[in-house]
């Protein structure tokens, strides 16, 4: 029996050691400002182009190193989410991603600032509004997805996105697997924040709930679901269009 036990508790540890290695991350703090004492925050905002940094506190660099199968782009942001948010921290805008398939490598690096309420809502107005995006899994560039949007038919590959825009007091339906699939209705309403979807339950962490005003069903097939819209914000600068 002791045998059995102790046979058993050298496979776990063989087990353990292989995932580790599967999925091996680092996350670095290249460079930060330690006179800042900045309180937890608890938004992560997207920086648009057009937002002056200069008029923001820089507050480091994180860079996220990972490698492996299935690397996940969505779980590298949240891991740099929570570190930025943690040092004060409440904005971001991308300094680097690289991907190199052959090794299986992702490194991933954010610049993070804080920002103030009044430069938060002049960034905000930089936002898009009254645009859908669908995406397809960044991390299963091979893999297509269909969909159906007021019922023409798409198809969309991993790593791009669709991008559709909503006419005045349109309202558009975004179907995925028929009948017995999930299915969104998105309306147009002045000055409306870009929505973000997924058709996997890639960006999701395990579920989202449609912003205020949207409807939306999911069945156990034909999932469709909303990606946090500061996410989503980043995905469009380092994602091409699909056709």
């Amino acid at each position: 029996m002791k045998k059995s036990k102790c046979i058993q508790q050298i496979i776990f540890a063989i087990l353990l050691s292989i995932t580790s290695t599967i999925h091996a991350q680092t996350v670095e703090i290249l460079n930060t400002d330690s006179t800042l004492q900045l309180p937890k925050q608890k938004s992560f905002t997207f920086l648009q182009s057009q937002t002056d940094t200069n008029s923001l506190k820089f507050v480091a660099t994180i860079k996220v190193t990972r490698e492996g199968e299935d690397v996940g782009l969505d779980f590298m942001f949240n891991k740099i989410k929570k570190v930025a948010q943690n040092m004060g921290a409440n904005t971001f805008k991308l300094n680097a991603y690289n991907k190199i398939d052959s090794l299986g490598i992702n490194t991933f690096i954010l610049d993070i600032y804080y920002a103030s309420d009044s430069i938060l809502e002049k960034n905000s107005a930089n936002n898009q509004k009254n645009i859908v995006y669908v995406f397809g899994n960044p991390n299963k560039i091979n893999h297509s997805t269909s969909f159906k949007i007021d019922g023409n038919k798409k198809e969309i590959k991993g790593g791009t996105y669709f991008k559709y825009i909503l006419d005045t007091k349109q309202e558009v339906k975004i179907n995925k697997g028929g009948l017995t699939g999930g299915t969104v209705w998105i309306k147009w309403k002045e000055n409306k924040p870009a929505t973000f979807l997924t058709l996997t339950g890639f960006g999701v962490g395990g579920g989202a709930v449609p912003p205020p005003g949207q409807l939306g069903i999911t069945f156990n097939t034909g999932r469709i679901n909303y990606i946090d819209p500061d996410f989503g914000r980043l995905l469009i600068s380092l994602l091409p269009e699909g056709e």
